[in-house]
């Protein structure tokens, strides 16, 4: 079963890799994907690795629910990082189904994920304020995305761990630009893809937080 598992996640990261292409194309005219060597195959590693952590639990519902976040937080992560842009198509249905199911199912009190999500929303929007260029407006929106899946407090951990992450990216990325690479500390890095890292190693932690426990 674990075997079963495993390959579904391996195609499921190639085929996320393909329609991260495909769809910013049908949703933005005219936009061009970046190239990054290899990228396709880490997609196919983390989809193998993740659902064979996934094929290790027992609850049925369990097991799909993660599956599905797994795979909205991929496809977000790999679009972010080929186009620059989290599409407004998936965010805006996801919180919206995201804010029925917590209102129907939550584990918690309903009023601890608008809190999370209002509090994503509050912290990142006085970020682009504030420094304004470091993070969009789809970064937001997955921020309180975010916060509404989780809820408060458990959506500090995602956040803390995506924080992590994109700041020893960003260390190791200025390292080789002191070594003649073309990276500096005026170098844009995307942080959709540290946001939803963050959350999948938190779905680890904690296989989804939403709905059921």
């Amino acid at each position: 079963m674990i075997l079963f598992w495993s390959v579904a996640g391996g195609l499921l990261g190639f085929a996320l890799d393909w329609l991260s292409e495909a769809l910013p194309q049908w949703t933005h005219k005219g936009v061009t994907p970046r190239r990054f060597r290899g990228l396709r195959w880490v997609a196919v590693l983390l989809g193998l690795l993740f659902f064979t952590f996934l094929g290790s639990t027992n609850l049925v519902w369990s097991r799909l629910l993660t599956a599905v976040l797994f795979a909205f937080l991929l496809l977000i992560a790999l679009i972010d990082m080929k186009y620059r842009l989290i599409p407004n198509v998936l965010v805006y249905p996801a919180l919206l189904l995201t804010l029925l199911g917590q209102w129907l199912w939550g584990p918690q009190p309903f009023s601890l994920f608008l809190l999370g999500g209002l509090m994503t929303f509050g912290i990142f929007a006085l970020t682009a304020w504030l420094r304004p260029g470091d993070l969009g407006g789809g970064d937001i929106k997955l921020a309180a995305l975010l916060g509404v899946a989780f809820g408060f407090p458990d959506v500090l951990w995602a956040l803390l761990l995506g924080a992590g992450v994109g700041a020893m990216t960003a260390v190791f990325l200025l390292l080789l630009g002191r070594n003649g690479r073309r990276w500096t500390r005026h170098t844009h890095i995307p942080y959709g893809p540290f946001l939803c890292l963050g959350a999948i190693i938190a779905l680890i932690y904690n296989p989804v937080p939403l709905f059921f426990h």
